[in-house]
């Protein structure tokens, strides 16, 4: 299926190995059963591809911070350009 569907170009070699990862997700948990459900979940989020997909509230508020803080300062500076230039601002 997958050298199959890059021959004749459903998908590129990237998308087929996405699928083949999916297809070995699916023959772990539901047809061998070597990999629960909990399991899974704790693949996940120990993978440091995927840390970027759960991100914590803490995170999100650090992040708005630290945009607000690089906003103001972003102003005050086009402020002070504005200020030598001799111009008004407005």
């Amino acid at each position: 299926i997958l050298i199959g569907g890059i021959l004749s170009g459903i998908f590129t070699p990237t998308e087929a190995a996405a699928i083949a990862a999916i297809y070995a997700l699916i023959l772990g948990c539901f047809v061998y059963r070597e990999i629960s459900l909990a399991d899974l979940w704790k693949i996940l989020k120990e993978n440091p591809w995927m840390k970027d997909l759960f991100v914590e509230p803490k995170d999100v508020e650090k992040a708005q911070q630290d945009l607000t803080i690089k906003s103001t300062l972003i102003h005050k500076l086009a402020g002070k350009v504005i200020e030598m230039r001799g111009g008004s601002g407005a």
